[in-house]
């Protein structure tokens, strides 16, 4: 497989699984649990609530990597229109 295919593929599961009914749930619930307990711990309790806020900050990385694979998915895919296109006019 080339690396054209894999930035593909890659795309194309990262699509499937943002658009997973299961996915978005755990996903938002993970979301949602983390800025509660970063909003309802006390100044006091750092700990729980840096790692309240490190949780929350790991799943914007994975959204947005997920994000970024698919944009690139994109990318390729209309470069290889393109270029199909441009071999069809000559």
């Amino acid at each position: 497989m080339s690396e054209k295919d894999d930035i593909i593929d890659r795309g194309v599961q990262a699509d499937q699984l943002l658009k997973n009914k299961s996915y978005t749930k755990v996903m938002n619930w993970l979301v949602d649990e983390a800025i509660s307990t970063w909003a309802t711990t006390k100044l006091e309790q750092k700990e729980l609530r840096e790692g309240a806020w490190h949780r929350y900050q790991a799943i914007v990385a994975v959204q947005g990597t997920l994000q970024s694979w698919i944009t690139a998915m994109e990318q390729e895919q209309k470069a290889q229109e393109t270029k199909t296109n441009s071999k069809e006019l000559n």
